[in-house]
């Protein structure tokens, strides 16, 4: 049941961010630290019904996945290319699908958002002839449900 609830609440936040993060390219820190809030505090009370460390443990692992990988590239391509390659808003949102999910989502997650956003600019700009920034947070909820349904 609780796998139910905290699968709802993740597609919740997920449809407000997209929505956000496509009409104003943000992703709200405050919705996004509340997010993970209660994210976390829905796998404590998982494993406390559970009797086991073993969700929070994987929540955490999660987060800090999601946050560290797209941290990466956050300072790599401020030192190779001199600006920002992904907003930091980006990166709390993947930390925040790590502490709903696990490790394994969140991995597979960026992988399916990062080939639909690249084909997404990739179109764009063979028909446009111009690059522009695009939202990131709306391929990142695609590729939760991609992982989701794959996992």
């Amino acid at each position: 049941m609780l796998d139910f609830i905290l699968i709802s609440i993740l597609f919740f936040f997920m449809i407000i961010l997209s929505i956000i993060d496509i009409k104003y390219m943000l992703l709200p820190k405050n919705i996004v630290w509340f997010g993970i809030i209660l994210g976390f505090n829905i796998q404590c009370l998982k494993g406390y019904t559970m009797h086991s460390i073993n969700p929070i443990v994987t929540s955490l692992l999660g987060g800090i996945v999601g946050w560290g990988m797209l941290s990466i590239i956050f300072f790599s391509s401020l030192i190779i290319l001199k600006k920002e390659g992904i907003g930091y808003g980006d990166i709390r949102y993947l930390g925040m699908i790590g502490i709903f999910t696990n490790m394994k989502v969140v991995i597979c997650c960026l992988i399916s958002a990062s080939v639909i956003g690249s084909i997404y600019g990739i179109l764009y700009y063979l028909k446009n002839k111009k690059s522009i920034p695009y939202p990131f947070g709306p391929f990142l909820s695609i590729g939760v449900v991609i992982s989701l349904y794959i996992l």
